[in-house]
């Protein structure tokens, strides 16, 4: 190693030992007002970043590269909509962030495996660049890289195929009311435009639902 400040080295490593902390924090802040918009929060199985590497040979996957934390509608898990808000203090694989970043996701989930991890952060995958931001992003698939891996889980798992998906930097969300009024607000009002029917924000049956379960 070289020679450096060990202090400074000490205060780095808390100072990302408190950002964790913080946006860990700040995705929990959600949970309140998203249960009074009707939604509830994953399983607790659920993991909140990826899966660290215990190799030495790997030592660049200890720093997990998202934060998320996923919510469906409560009492509808049956319609399978998925809503994801997520910290992204990195990009360790496209490399195009210029500063941490936090997204919002909706979509409808046709999987429960490990994709639902990684797809609702697919604004950061896609040809176009991330943003603009605080605007609604329809991502569909070819909007994406053509990786086969991208295309091949986005057509199975997004239902409508379409992803709706807005992204912010993380430094504007400083409490509840921006938590709220940058991210959760936005994503909820957002409408699926390829979707035969819209769906409700408000946690309520629409009468098209009704209608499909009758």
């Amino acid at each position: 190693m070289t020679h450096v400040d060990g202090k400074a080295v000490l205060e780095a490593i808390l100072y990302v030992r408190d950002f964790h902390r913080t946006a860990a924090n700040m995705l929990l802040a959600a949970d309140g007002p998203l249960s009074e918009r009707g939604w509830a929060p994953h399983s607790t199985a659920w993991k909140p970043i990826p899966a660290a590497t215990r190799s030495l040979q790997h030592a660049g996957r200890w720093l997990p590269h998202y934060i998320l934390r996923q919510y469906y509608r409560e009492n509808r898990r049956d319609d399978r909509e998925l809503l994801s808000l997520i910290v992204v203090p990195y990009d360790p694989i496209d490399q195009r962030l210029e500063e941490p970043l936090c997204l919002a996701s909706r979509m409808r989930a046709l999987t429960d495996g490990d994709e639902l991890y990684w797809l609702p952060q697919l604004q950061l995958r896609t040809k176009a660049a991330i943003g603009p931001f605080g605007e609604i992003r329809h991502i569909t698939k070819p909007d994406l890289n053509p990786k086969p891996a991208r295309l091949q889980h986005f057509e199975a798992s997004v239902g409508g195929g379409e992803l709706l998906s807005l992204a912010v930097p993380l430094m504007t969300i400083t409490d509840e009311t921006s938590l709220v009024a940058e991210l959760i607000k936005p994503i909820l009002d957002a409408q699926y435009r390829g979707l035969d029917r819209e769906s409700s924000t408000s946690g309520a049956p629409t009468a098209t639902d009704q209608e499909d379960r009758g």
